[in-house]
């Protein structure tokens, strides 16, 4: 098996908890709302069109001077027309809730334990099978002002079977502007800060979305997995209200369906998955995006 394509499979399931820790502390500030629209246009006539909503609610319940504790929340949808036989047009959607723990273990390093639990299906029926879940584990060091990085380990239950491994993220501020984030590390994030209401923004990423299609799909397993590269501009509408207008160009789009993994409760680290589809749709291409997040003061 194509090993990229087992890291890949393994680092993206942490995408979604890492998000959820950033959401906690991190240089751009805490973000407890925001909402996003996205298309990718066809790009010639075998090509199917895709739109994406996504929004995400996170809030702190429990501050002490020792922990503090955040609930968090996030919807997803992604709208496929013309994919062709036998899919046509389909909807899969993701529901998700977090439970972020935050310690801080000194003043210059901290821990977080997040719990994830979600729903990733056409929600055309829902049972026990539609459900993934998760535990993270993170440790964080800020070495100073400028610097800081963080380790850990994710425990994931996915359609496939359960998995358990190690990553290591950075961030890098450069002068009062310029930021190299790499805290994910399919996902890295150069930021320049042009003034205080608007920040420009270069992006990498390489990601896969896995959902389990309705028992009348004989409950088979959709993929999507895309790579793609993205300019984008925060702009400050008012202190606390952010637009985000994003371009980008999606070099790999790559649509399967699988067929459904038997007693995958049973499995660690199983991606015969990613053989045989039965299904396929290669795509690529423009898109474009756009949001609004609510943006608090952090420590910059």
């Amino acid at each position: 098996m194509n090993v990229t394509k087992i890291i890949v499979k393994i680092i993206t399931t942490i995408i979604v908890l890492i998000l959820a820790q950033n959401s906690v502390k991190s240089q751009s500030g805490f973000e407890p709302v925001s909402a996003s629209f996205k298309i990718f246009p066809k790009y010639d006539s075998d090509s199917p069109t895709i739109t994406q909503f996504k929004s995400s609610l996170s809030w702190p319940v429990l501050i002490r001077e020792k922990y503090s504790v955040l609930l968090a929340g996030s919807y997803e949808n992604n709208r496929y027309k013309e994919l062709g036989f036998p899919l046509q047009n389909r909807t899969v959607q993701s529901v998700s809730g977090q439970i972020i723990l935050n310690k801080p273990l000194s003043q210059t390093k901290n821990f977080t334990a997040i719990l994830n639990a979600g729903i990733n299906s056409d929600f055309e029926d829902i049972s026990s099978e539609d459900f993934n879940y998760s535990l993270f584990g993170l440790w964080s060091k800020f070495s100073n002002t400028s610097f800081s990085y963080s380790y850990g380990f994710a425990y994931t239950r996915q359609f496939y079977g359960h998995s358990i491994f190690p990553f290591f993220g950075f961030s890098k501020q450069l002068g009062d502007k310029l930021v190299l984030n790499f805290m994910n590390p399919i996902g890295p994030v150069i930021l320049y800060k042009f003034s205080d209401m608007v920040t420009y923004g270069f992006q990498g990423n390489y990601s896969s979305g896995d959902s389990r299609l309705s028992e009348l799909q004989d409950s088979r397993i959709f993929v999507d997995r895309k790579g793609d590269i993205s300019f984008f501009t925060d702009i400050g509408v008012t202190k606390a209200l952010v637009l985000n207008v994003t371009t980008g160009y999606s070099f790999l789009r790559n649509i399967r369906v699988f067929e459904d993994v038997e007693n995958s409760s049973s499995k660690w680290f199983n991606l015969k998955v990613d053989n045989n589809p039965i299904f396929e749709k290669e795509s690529k291409g423009m898109f474009f995006e756009v949001g609004l997040k609510l943006r608090f003061s952090g420590n910059k």
